[in-house]
């Protein structure tokens, strides 16, 4: 039974944004593409990162995030009073869910540190952002596969260590 018939709604068409999200539907192909380039663009300008230096890596492979990363004597209340760090990682941390599983590990790293970051936090979350800055189209396709079981991909090959077989593979089985 459609459910037209048993509710009162109005049609406004194919979905094509929802949550800050992009959606793009080939019926003809069978893949749906889901993107959030128009937030993840609004997320870097509110934090005045629009104009960095792009990155290959959402973090530096060398850097081991802690909570003793500051010096004793540093005073990081008081430099970091006024960073919106929480904001900041609440912003990736919605792309991370919607769209961006490449954000994962950097997302879990940054996190731990909300109630207390200090400088080099904050510069490790910048990285993040410039990692995005280099990556605005990456999202999630989904595909049309025999069985009607549902994979995705990611939407473009990233610095990842996983060839696009084994990506795919972990995302559909």
């Amino acid at each position: 039974m459609a459910l037209s018939k048993r509710f009162e709604m109005t049609d406004l068409g194919e979905l094509d944004y929802f949550l800050g999200m992009e959606i793009k539907n080939d019926r003809k192909t069978g893949m749906v593409t889901v993107q959030q380039t128009k937030f993840l663009k609004s997320v870097l300008t509110k934090f005045g990162m629009d104009n960095s230096k792009p990155v290959k890596t959402p973090q530096d492979p060398g850097l081991k995030l802690t909570k003793n990363m500051c010096e004793q004597e540093c005073k990081h209340e008081d430099t970091m009073c006024n960073v919106p760090y929480r904001s900041a990682v609440g912003g990736i941390m919605y792309l991370m869910v919607a769209t961006r599983p490449d954000l994962a590990a950097a997302v879990g790293s940054l996190s731990q540190f909300s109630s207390d970051p200090c400088p080099t936090h904050w510069q490790a979350l910048k990285r993040v952002l410039r990692y995005l800055q280099a990556t605005p189209n990456h999202g999630l396709e989904f595909t049309r596969e025999e069985g009607s079981r549902i994979c995705g991909t990611p939407t473009q090959t990233g610095p990842a260590t996983l060839s696009q077989d084994e990506v795919q593979a972990a995302m559909c089985s």
